[in-house]
């Protein structure tokens, strides 16, 4: 974990190519770990979500450049990650 959380700040560093990246992508995981901790409000149709205008996801930069993540990863109640490596393990 410290090596890994090294070589990630040693990128966010490199101000010519890797750090805006690096920046952006925190950013996004960011935003998305707080999407998946919004309570959902109950509706009818279930087809709405409210996000508040203070949301991270709101309020990202220019993403054309980060890679989005597509695969679904199951929500387990207890919110131990078990096979995650990390701090996310946690949540």
């Amino acid at each position: 974990m410290k090596a890994a959380s090294r070589l990630i700040e040693g990128f966010k560093r490199d101000k010519a190519t890797l750090g805006p990246l690096t920046q952006k992508m925190e950013k996004l995981w960011i935003a998305l770990i707080s999407l998946a901790n919004v309570q959902d409000k109950k509706n009818t149709d279930g087809l709405k979500k409210y996000i508040a205008a203070n949301s991270p996801l709101l309020n990202l930069p220019d993403m054309s450049s980060v890679a989005v993540p597509t695969t679904t990863v199951p929500v387990i109640q207890s919110g131990e990650y078990r096979d995650i490596i990390g701090k996310l393990a946690v949540y």
